[in-house]
């Protein structure tokens, strides 16, 4: 099956157990590169199903990953479906959980640069954001500023109307950080101002429907 083929199949709009069933085509097929450079497709629509149904490949069997994972990073970071940067994000995130990928510094630090901008970027919904905090606590030991500027960021959000779902997960992961580096990273909130870029004005952020679904 080429990738166009597989594009005509993510065209057609997603029915019931639709990402289980393409997860397991694009498997058996070995289409996972196809489908990683459809994540960054211009219809959104095509970008949220392909990244969708990568995810079910991916826990179906993550090895069959392994020689795509600079592709993967690579497009990680090109994603701009909101839908497909939730899948997207929670791939990578298990990927480091499982201490499965070994990132160059270019492509260290251009994960990083992308994961804080999600954060810190009103527009993307707090599934996105839920899961770059996760990546970005994972990468804590790669760079020794991440954990500081990470718990500040939280702090930031929590205090900016977050949901209960991102002020849960925020608490958990400052409460991580601050298991390994000190009290800088403590869950309370701050009472001096804090200097997060594009975030000096506390304004909810639009809620939204997690995961985003461009079908609906």
């Amino acid at each position: 099956m080429t990738s166009e083929q597989l594009r005509k199949i993510l065209s057609v709009r997603a029915t019931s157990r639709f990402g289980e069933r393409i997860g397991r085509l694009i498997a058996r097929e070995g289409l996972l590169a196809e489908t990683i450079d459809l994540g960054t497709d211009p219809d959104p629509r095509i970008a949220f199903r392909a990244s969708y149904a990568l995810e079910y490949a991916f826990a179906a069997d993550p090895k069959r990953m392994e020689p795509h994972l600079s592709a993967f990073v690579d497009r990680y970071a090109e994603v701009s479906c909101h839908g497909a940067q939730r899948h997207f994000s929670k791939i990578l995130a298990l990927l480091l959980r499982r201490k499965s990928l070994r990132l160059d510094d270019r492509r260290l630090d251009r994960t990083i640069e992308v994961t804080f901008d999600r954060m810190i970027d009103r527009s993307v919904p707090v599934a996105v954001k839920v899961w770059a905090m996760e990546i970005l606590a994972r990468l804590a030991d790669k760079r020794p500023w991440i954990g500081e500027q990470l718990g500040d960021t939280i702090r930031h959000l929590m205090d900016c109307n977050g949901s209960p779902g991102l002020c849960s997960r925020g608490r958990k992961i400052c409460r991580r950080l601050s298991e390994a580096g000190g009290p800088r990273s403590q869950p309370e909130r701050l009472k001096r101002n804090m200097s997060v870029p594009d975030m000096k004005t506390c304004r909810p952020a639009p809620r939204s429907r997690a995961p985003e679904n461009p079908d609906r």
